[in-house]
């Protein structure tokens, strides 16, 4: 899945359903971000946290996953 997957699929849902196809997209996520270290997907992940896309909002979660893409894009 690339970025503009993550884009098309954001786009269609509500920001606050916690379905589990949310749920599982934000899983899928996560997996990109952390284990791949994945950049666009570690913005997706702070989308989801900034909107409650999946998982639980959370501004400060959102705001730690932007800072990662931003430390990740400088190396």
């Amino acid at each position: 899945m690339d970025y503009e997957d993550y884009a098309a699929a954001a786009a269609l849902a509500h920001p606050r359903d916690r379905d589990e196809d949310a749920v599982r997209y934000f899983q899928e996520l996560q997996f990109l971000a952390e284990d791949c270290e994945d950049q666009d997907a570690m913005l997706e992940v702070a989308r989801c946290y900034e909107q409650g896309y999946g998982v639980q909002r959370d501004p400060a979660a959102a705001q730690r996953w932007t800072q990662r893409a931003r430390q990740a894009q400088d190396y």
